[in-house]
């Protein structure tokens, strides 16, 4: 049996961090526009440069393989 995943993550320099799994890709997509919002509305606060070259990676679908006895 195969099951699909979509992952979430944020890159920051180029290297992927806080990584999140979702079983729908509307809920990884309502997750990473939450987000966003969120790092607007900390950039809007803290006017911090670093904020603004966070970027998030959209909601790639990943198919696992799932084992028999499980």
């Amino acid at each position: 049996m195969m099951m699909t995943i979509y992952l979430l993550w944020t890159l920051m320099a180029g290297q992927p961090v806080d990584v999140d799994a979702y079983l729908v890709k509307d809920q990884c997509e309502q997750v990473m526009t939450e987000r966003r919002e969120l790092l607007k509305d900390a950039y809007a606060q803290t006017h911090r440069e670093e904020l603004a070259k966070v970027e998030f990676v959209g909601c790639p679908a990943v198919e696992l393989k799932v084992p028999k006895n499980s």
